[in-house]
């Protein structure tokens, strides 16, 4: 697979992810439909969510060409609450397991959550939830 189609694929996945967590009730009735990011934002308060990390390796094979995406979702809370943001962080890993279709030219082929961890930073008594969450996609 080309880099260009790998980058396509990368923006395409990202660009999916976003639009159905935005779409979601219990997601943008937690965060607002505002508040969910592509990117880190600056100078934000929380409540927001945003992808931290995308990687992407090209996973070509003899019958197709094919990506492995590795994702960093970061929920952001304005308050010491672990359980809010793990709630939402769960919300959030069901839409992108079973309730996000493939994005345009591309078949999600592959789902799976890694793993979510949590912090309380203590300087500003916010809560974070990071999940990590894995994707395989082949040209549609």
């Amino acid at each position: 697979m080309p880099d260009t189609d790998l980058n396509n694929a990368m923006a395409a996945l990202q660009a999916a992810l976003v639009s159905a967590l935005a779409a979601d009730p219990a997601v943008a009735g937690a965060i607002g439909s505002d508040g969910i990011l592509d990117a880190p934002p600056q100078g934000r308060h929380p409540p927001y969510l945003a992808i931290t990390r995308h990687d992407a390796l090209n996973r070509d094979s003899d019958l197709a060409p094919g990506a492995d995406h590795r994702l960093t979702l970061t929920v952001w809370v304005p308050r010491a609450s672990r359980a809010t943001a793990l709630a939402i962080a769960a919300d959030v890993s069901r839409v992108a397991l079973f309730d996000l279709g493939d994005p345009p030219g591309w078949r999600i082929t592959h789902r799976h959550h890694e793993r979510t961890d949590s912090e309380i930073e203590p300087r500003r008594g916010w809560t974070r939830a990071t999940l990590k969450l894995r994707f395989f996609t082949e040209p549609a």
